[in-house]
């Protein structure tokens, strides 16, 4: 490994297009986000055939699909402070999301796979991120009783139901979780009014949709400030 990762060649920083994650966030990148999130992908191929990190399909789409749909969710994260994404995996979208507003983000990246979370840790570690982006090893029922969040972001953890009732307990009141989720979303919302414990959250809201042929779009849900729902 090179001494500054950040020092990438720029044949390297052309193996794929930028356009579809620029268009999305609707601005062009820097030379160091670019450089950053090189690093990242590239890694992300090493360590795949060991540690599972996304399926061999999604390799091909990074820059087309996977990266853009990570940056549908950064216009609605507001201060980029007091954030979790839940079930980070190989890093998408929480760490994309680190590496694209770092330094002006604080965001736990909560992952119980062992192999995950050593992927995370050693390119959050490489490039120097640690002050801003945090590992955590554990599953989400152990971080109960611990510390909220302001913003939950997540993707592929399963339903809309499933992922809320695990958001539920880590959000302040206030807070909000911001899941991405794909052309399943139609039969995922009736059965989520199906769900006791969606009466715990405001009315789910329809943020942005990708312009992939993912059919990716970005769902809110709030918990209310003052609740008074029980179960």
């Amino acid at each position: 490994m090179a001494d500054n990762p950040l020092a990438v060649p720029a044949a390297e920083t052309n193996q794929w297009t930028w356009a579809p994650l620029e268009q999305t966030l609707g601005y062009c990148l820097t030379e160091v986000q670019k450089n950053r999130l090189t690093y990242y992908v590239k890694e992300l191929r090493l360590w795949n055939a060991m540690a599972g990190l996304v399926g061999p399909a999604a390799l091909p789409e990074l820059d087309t699909v996977h990266l853009p749909d990570a940056a549908l969710l950064i216009p609605h994260v507001g201060s980029g402070l007091g954030m979790a994404d839940l079930g980070s995996g190989g890093g998408i979208p929480g760490l994309v999301i680190g590496l694209i507003l770092y330094p002006g983000i604080e965001i736990d990246l909560i992952e119980s796979s062992g192999k995950k979370t050593k992927f995370l840790k050693w390119v959050v570690q490489n490039l120097k991120l640690e002050d801003r982006i945090k590992i955590i090893n554990k599953r989400a029922e152990e971080l109960r009783h611990g510390k909220r969040y302001r913003c939950i972001i997540s993707r592929a953890v399963g339903s809309l139901a499933y992922g809320a009732d695990h958001a539920w307990p880590l959000l302040r009141p206030g807070g909000e979780y911001l899941i991405l989720k794909g052309p399943r979303l139609k039969e995922e919302l009736r059965e989520w009014t199906e769900e006791k414990g969606a009466q715990r959250y405001a009315p789910p809201e329809i943020l942005s949709a990708s312009a992939s042929d993912r059919e990716s779009v970005v769902v809110r849900l709030c918990r209310p400030e003052k609740e008074e729902w029980s179960p």
